[in-house]
């Protein structure tokens, strides 16, 4: 290459040196110039990765906080399930819950002693009404047995809240109970 330099003359010597001397300022200028942006453009480059970051986790939030919102919508259409199917209605409902009280206690063959005693409470938060149907009965042992099986699989919402045993004949094994029996209205 140094040959190829020794050809030239030096007038071409200096014509030459000229733009390469103009090349290696403009060379230098960019240079000098562009450090700042390069130390800009990897703080953005890092930003935009920590930002990154941020984006993906709320990403996941928005993901989790949408499964949440679908299981609540189902947990909302189970409700409305559970009101239509288990709770009696409110129209025509304490007649139903005196006709299915009067068909459990028949199929178990037990006796009411005396009279049933209604008490009914509201629960507005709940949109629920409650009926305590307080009773005493006599009869086997196995016939209680056979009440609690019915109500337990009874398909409306019954529940046995209190049994209370009054009195039993040892000679026949006949039993007197206090029955406090629940059922709910939905509002």
């Amino acid at each position: 290459m140094k040959e190829t330099f020794d050809l030239l003359s030096d007038r071409e010597k200096k014509i030459l040196g000229l733009p390469c001397l103009f090349l290696g300022v403009v060379l230098l200028f960019l240079l000098v110039i562009s450090l700042p942006q390069r130390g800009s453009y990897f703080r953005a480059l890092s930003s935009q990765s920590a930002k990154q970051g941020e984006y993906e986790q709320v990403n996941t939030t928005v993901i989790e906080k949408k499964e949440e919102w679908l299981r609540w919508q189902e947990a909302s259409r189970d409700i409305e399930d559970i009101g239509k199917k288990y709770f009696y209605k409110e129209k025509d409902g304490f007649n139903q819950l005196r006709l299915d009280l009067e068909q459990i206690l028949s199929k178990a063959r037990m006796r009411i002693l005396g009279r049933k005693r209604y008490d009914y409470a509201e629960y507005e938060q709940e949109r629920v009404k409650k009926v305590n149907i307080s009773f005493n009965l006599s009869g086997s042992y196995m016939a209680l047995k056979q009440i609690i099986d019915t109500v337990e699989r009874f398909p409306k919402f019954l529940v046995i809240e209190k049994i209370e045993f009054l009195d039993i004949d040892p000679a026949r094994g006949d039993l007197e109970l206090r029955v406090i029996l629940a059922g709910y209205y939905e509002i």
